[in-house]
């Protein structure tokens, strides 16, 4: 029970967000994740990063995980390119992969369903902060999973 209680803590907020930050935790993240692929993710956080709102972080944290999940389960990519970037008024991340690619439209169709509910996720946290979605892919091409916000200081 209490091994459930702690799984369900660090779901909703990683403890690592708090003690190293957005950057490094997702550094340790995509580490960890590359451990079991032949190519080990890239990530790329512009220099100077703003510190954000800790809601935000989780939102970005999770947004990442997610779509990083997705690329190693589906897409048979050899390349997996995180970047996370920032400008007067934007945060943007972008979870890029050369891999098989998807229709999107059918893809939409079944999160209206209930399936592919990581992909629900993604699209229930960005709508949560008021934040754009973009989804690309193209067959044989890789997949794009490109989000937005707000930034305030």
């Amino acid at each position: 029970m209490i091994k459930q209680v702690r799984s369900i803590s660090f779901d909703l907020r990683p403890s690592i967000l708090d003690d190293v930050g957005l950057i490094a935790a997702l550094n340790n993240l995509l580490h960890k994740m590359s451990l079991s692929l032949e190519h080990p993710i890239k990530f790329d956080a512009q220099v100077n990063f703003p510190m954000i709102h800790s809601q935000l972080a989780t939102t970005l944290f999770r947004i990442i995980q997610e779509s990083v999940n997705n690329a190693i389960r589906h897409s048979k990519a050899t390349e997996i390119v995180v970047r996370l970037s920032f400008s007067e008024s934007l945060i943007t991340a972008e979870v890029k992969d050369n891999g098989m690619g998807f229709n999107v439209n059918e893809i939409k169709e079944k999160v209206i369903k209930g399936k592919h509910l990581g992909l629900l996720g993604i699209e229930e946290r960005v709508l949560t902060h008021n934040g754009k979605l973009t989804l690309n892919s193209q067959l044989d091409s890789g997949t794009s999973v490109l989000v937005e916000f707000e930034y305030e200081e």
